[in-house]
């Protein structure tokens, strides 16, 4: 019988640079972060995610709107959905120039769904 289970809060080690859109992202109860890096010249960075108690599609398609200013201003971010078919599982990968973890993690705290 599975045990009942709660949110609580984990500290982790993460990249300097990408610390800032990390704990952004960690401010929303619909979602967990798993995994990150702050990339360098030659790679994006990125955060990967999976949705708690919503459906990630969903998710993206908020924290999209969220960054809708952005991007309108030609801010590159990109949102990504990977399924694993034989699991049914599905992640969700936040993608950004490390030169505009910033701004993104700046838009983010500042219209963050805490539900």
């Amino acid at each position: 019988m599975p045990h009942a289970v709660r949110r609580v809060q984990v500290n982790a080690w993460v990249d300097e640079a990408i610390a800032p859109l990390v704990e952004a992202l960690n401010l929303r109860s619909d979602l967990v972060t798993l995994d990150s890096c702050q990339g360098d010249k030659e790679q994006d960075a990125y955060v990967i995610i999976v949705a708690v108690g919503s459906d990630l599609h969903e998710v993206l398609a908020d924290i999209s709107q969220q960054l809708s200013g952005l991007t309108r201003r030609g801010v590159p971010v990109r949102v990504r959905i990977d399924r694993n078919l034989t699991e049914g599982s599905e992640i969700g990968e936040l993608i950004v120039r490390p030169d505009r973890i910033g701004e993104v993690a700046e838009a983010l705290s500042g219209s963050v769904s805490a539900e």
